[in-house]
């Protein structure tokens, strides 16, 4: 196998994967009525690529108006010495509210 042929293998092989996850998403948002028109939604960055896949599946979903066409976005992330810029560039292109948040989130061990 050439080269060409081993990297348009793992794009189709991605963009399968891309697909099915938001046809998944946007199915359980329609099935279960998490998101209608007028609804606000956060998604809270961790930096981790899971929330930055859902807030790319979530902005594909309003794009697509698979989940209401009239619903608001916005980021939630904690801020830190070491927030790496690519985050930065993925939330600028996310045309949403960001809001920057320095105080720690509660946990269930630490609220007593």
């Amino acid at each position: 196998m050439t080269m060409t042929a081993v990297v348009r293998k793992q794009q189709i092989n991605f963009n399968k994967l891309q697909k099915r996850l938001r046809r998944n998403v946007g199915r359980a948002i329609q099935d279960f009525n998490m998101i209608e028109d007028g609804d606000r939604v956060m998604v809270c960055l961790s930096g981790g690529k899971d929330s930055f896949v859902l807030l790319d599946i979530l902005r594909i979903c309003r794009r697509g108006r698979r989940c209401g066409s009239n619903w608001w976005q916005s980021i939630s992330i904690r801020s830190s010495p070491v927030f790496p810029s690519p985050c930065c560039r993925i939330i600028c292109a996310a045309s949403v509210s960001l809001f920057i948040s320095s105080s720690r989130i509660p946990t269930a061990s630490s609220s007593g």
